[in-house]
């Protein structure tokens, strides 16, 4: 199968709504649906999403396009990451579309190294990180299971790997593995240190972070950022939670549990908590908790309570409540992280297990935590006003519209104030297309390339109605405008009208073209039956045609009287009979109508 037809077969198998539906709430409004956009801050809905044309558009930031455009953008993917996924979504069998050569090699050599460690922790060098392992309370099960393994040494250990294996040394220096001294020699980074492998969802490594087992400076060693690696989009641990390996991912569980380090993550899959992931750092990225939401709508945090885990979690909490995530967070006894915890040798396995159930059963609710950690602890009562409107400021951008008035009316409830401070006067209408109607006068005539501008829109709007023929045009198309010029492209690519309705060709056009055209398709119209489109159809093209006649006209006019004052008689001569003949044909076309609009003009709208 061709790569474009694997694409529209792909498209015409999902249905947009129901993809974007996962992770934007929408509500029907017309024919069409609506949400608040992902991809910018907004209070009131202007993103919008298309069932009949397959089209989502925002009109308030203007982003929009297909099914792939959008997980493109959402999931931060290339192109043949969302085919693959989509298709994988469809049920369509397809063919690894490769972008970078070195792709498919980059993994090769991340799988040798992630190897090459392995064998090195089990080997007789290995003994002193074994005994590490041993030491920090890691069963040798899980070793198997996070892939851990160790550089016991060696200037050459991985660099001569690569090398007996016929790989790119060079991309593995770009990908953190190898070094080249100043005279080019290449050498291993993470000699000498413990290795945590990070595998993405598909158990393939991306990257690693090393650990020394003494007072090697630095302590730890981590992957630098690559087109394999980055961290701002990946989880320590997520090879185990969100694939069908793992013994309780989060798709079964329905929730997931974040924490922050390598080795809490390990010590809660030893206690069975198999649904934990790292962020391995503090603060989340958008794209992190886009693929928290992508797995479950709900999500646990149990980050270290220290002041930089406390202000991490204080921050997640609320883009968890913006991304429209339910969220809870689990407070360890006596401050301590789940490794310290769950290895707290004071304590039997049982009593620990205990404690932790116990914390899990005690969760508290991300606005609850919020008003307790970030309001009531202030003493100043002006700070504490400016933190609760802070806490307002992020409710009032909670996608879904029934839990942000709840969890509102509960907060003032909670604080005894007027609901009217928690409630605004509603926001201005969102910034959708004004319905069919709302015109005003404009002599369209005079701003040049808007009748053809009104001919495309028609045929994006109600082009299936019937097939209207766009091969009349040609001659009369003002072919210098952006509309006549697209009209003409569109036509010396044979497209009829119901193809051009179906937009598939959009990608074609220039992006501020496209975001016009999304638009229309997005209209609130009325439906129009098959005999007033072609009423309607009839009426523009008699004013195309009304619209070069006058622009014949008064082209032939501005020469005229040129040539009369440079006294050229034969000029003249030729450009009155050019003026009878325009007159003559035009004399027997049908009589024009007197509306000197396109019907469906919008108020203040730009071209």
């Amino acid at each position: 199968m061709k790569n474009q037809q694997i694409v529209d077969s792909v498209r015409q198998s999902l249905d947009i709504v129901q993809i974007i539906g996962e992770v934007v709430p929408l509500k029907k409004s017309g024919n069409n649906f609506f949400g608040c956009c992902p991809f910018h801050n907004e209070k009131t809905p202007s993103f919008s999403v298309s069932s009949t044309k397959q089209l989502f558009h925002c009109f308030g930031c203007k982003v929009g396009g297909d099914v792939f455009k959008f997980v493109q953008l959402y999931f931060k993917w290339d192109f043949p990451q969302a085919l693959e996924e989509l298709a994988k979504r469809a049920g369509i069998q397809i063919e690894k579309i490769k972008t970078d050569p070195t792709w498919e090699e980059g993994f090769r050599i991340l799988e040798i190294a992630m190897m090459t460690f392995e064998d090195a922790l089990d080997s007789k060098e290995g003994e002193d990180f074994r005994s590490y392992l041993k030491a920090r309370k890691i069963p040798e099960k899980l070793w198997k299971d996070f892939r851990l393994g160790a550089h016991t040494g060696g200037f050459q250990l991985l660099s001569d790997k690569l090398h007996e294996k016929n790989l790119s040394r060079e991309i593995a220096v770009k990908l953190g593995l190898l070094g080249r001294s100043e005279r080019g020699e290449y050498f291993d980074r993470f000699q000498g240190r413990v290795i945590f492998p990070i595998l993405d969802e598909k158990g393939r490594p991306r990257g690693f972070g090393a650990r020394s087992l003494g007072n090697d400076h630095p302590k730890y060693l981590n992957s630098p950022k690559s087109a394999h690696f980055d961290k701002g989009r990946l989880f320590y641990g997520m090879h185990l939670a969100c694939s069908g390996s793992g013994k309780g991912t989060i798709s079964r569980k329905g929730y997931s549990v974040l924490v922050e380090g390598y080795l809490d993550v390990i010590a809660l899959h030893e206690y069975g908590i198999s649904n934990a992931l790292g962020s391995m750092g503090t603060a989340l990225t958008s794209d992190q908790i886009r693929l928290l939401k992508r797995w479950s709508p709900r999500v646990i945090s149990l980050y270290d309570a220290d002041r930089a885990g406390l202000q991490a979690t204080e921050k997640n909490l609320g883009n968890f409540l913006k991304e429209g995530l339910e969220s809870k967070v689990v407070v360890l006894p006596n401050s301590k992280d789940p490794d310290a915890l769950l290895h707290d040798e004071t304590k039997s396995p049982e009593d620990r297990k205990l404690l932790l159930k116990k914390a899990f059963d005690e969760s508290i609710l991300a606005v609850d935590y919020l008003v307790q950690n970030t309001v009531l602890v202030e003493k100043n009562a002006m700070n504490r006003g400016k933190k609760l409107r802070s806490l307002v400021d992020i409710l009032d951008q909670v996608p879904d519209e029934i839990e942000r008035a709840v969890l509102k009316k509960d907060l003032a409830a909670r604080f005894e104030l007027p609901e009217n401070l928690l409630f605004p006067k509603a926001a201005p209408e969102a910034q959708r297309p004004p319905p069919m109607g709302a015109r005003k006068a404009v002599d369209l005539d005079k701003d040049l390339g808007r009748w053809e501008r009104e001919i495309l829109r028609f045929l994006v709007l109600s082009g299936e109605k019937a097939e209207f023929s766009l091969t009349e045009l040609v001659p009369y198309l003002f072919s210098t405008s952006k509309w006549g010029s697209l009209l003409l492209r569109l036509i010396e690519l044979q497209l009829k009208s119901q193809t051009i309705a179906e937009l598939h060709w959009l990608n074609e056009v220039e992006s501020e073209n496209q975001s016009t055209i999304r638009e229309w398709a997005l209209e609130m119209k009325p439906e129009l039956n098959s005999n007033e489109a072609v009423a309607l159809w009839a009426d523009l093209v008699r004013g195309v045609k009304r619209s070069y006649f006058q622009r014949e006209s008064e082209r032939i006019q501005k020469n005229l009287i040129a040539a009369e004052e440079a006294r050229d008689s034969d000029l003249v001569r030729r450009l009155l009979t050019e003026k009878q003949d325009l007159m003559k044909f035009f004399k027997g076309q049908e009589k024009l109508s007197l509306t000197k609009q396109p019907v469906g003009v919008y108020e203040n709208e730009k071209s």
